[in-house]
């Protein structure tokens, strides 16, 4: 793939290493990248239609980067549910090196299983 210039305002994504109990993962859509491929710029799903919490699960290693797009819903109280809906942002990931010949992979979809 090569560099795709971007016209869209993206933010930079929130990071994290920790996975809350409860989070699921979510579809996420590469847009484009920097010509050094070291910034990705996705359309990741940041949750449902309840408030949520929501970061991105960055595995960067030789071989590949794998990207989670992970939230849990947090349903107000004595609610029964949330609109079945995602919302969706625009978010930047910056690499420690740019992406190369390594494979970019999606997490599987669903429940996060606990670590």
């Amino acid at each position: 793939m090569t560099s795709t210039p971007v016209a869209l305002d993206f933010t930079p994504a929130t990071l994290s290493t920790h996975v809350e109990p409860g989070a699921q993962s979510l579809p996420w859509t590469l847009l484009g990248m920097s010509e050094d491929r070291k910034v990705l710029y996705l359309d990741a799903g940041v949750g449902d239609g309840c408030p949520s919490r929501s970061t991105l699960i960055v595995e960067d290693n030789p071989n590949f980067v794998r990207v989670t797009a992970a939230a849990v819903s947090l349903p107000p109280a004595g609610s029964d549910g949330c609109a079945s809906l995602l919302r969706t942002e625009h978010q930047q990931v910056t690499l420690a090196t740019g992406l190369g010949d390594r494979k970019l992979i999606h997490a599987p979809l669903g429940l996060i299983a606990d670590p």
